[in-house]
């Protein structure tokens, strides 16, 4: 059986008000990202890319972002799979929560904070060494084989997107 080809977008939450009476993990967007999320989701709708499943950080900018995007993509996204865990992970911490993706999943959307995310596109892609993920900034990677082995250099980057960028 050939191996299959499968997307793994790292996206950092969007431009966030830098207080909020509910802490760090309650700070809401500010509407510099509520745009920011927007555009990341005219991006998807243009590259016509389906998302299968998305993990998502349980702070109020990372579901934000979410909501925000979802409303640009013509088809419906599935439900974010929320995890207190993608709080400020570090990259080995989030590396073991996509490890757990099922299966049946082509490509899966992980919505967190740096400097995890960034780390961990670094490890799996080297190309990306030195590059950091901006606020609303994504990385596209693509690998074959399984979620449960993806493993360091073993994903080449696809698209590397920042805020307002083609």
């Amino acid at each position: 059986m050939p191996a299959l080809n499968r997307h793994l977008i790292l996206l950092r939450h969007a431009a966030a008000k830098s207080y909020s009476a509910e802490g760090d993990h309650g700070r809401p967007l500010k509407s510099k990202g509520l745009d920011q999320a927007r555009d990341v989701g005219r991006w998807l709708q243009r590259r016509g890319l389906s998302v299968d499943a998305i993990l998502l950080s349980t702070s109020r900018r990372t579901v934000e972002t979410a909501q925000a995007l979802a409303e640009e993509v013509a088809q419906a996204l599935p439900a974010p799979q929320q995890s207190r865990a993608l709080y400020l992970a570090e990259s080995g911490d989030i590396l073991a929560l996509i490890r757990q993706t099922a299966a049946g999943v082509g490509c899966l959307m992980v919505i967190g904070h740096n400097p995890g995310l960034s780390m961990l596109a670094a490890q799996l892609a080297p190309t990306l060494q030195g590059r950091g993920l901006v606020k609303g900034g994504l990385a596209m990677l693509q690998f074959e084989g399984s979620w449960q082995t993806l493993g360091r250099g073993g994903a080449r980057l696809e698209a590397w997107r920042e805020p307002f960028g083609d």
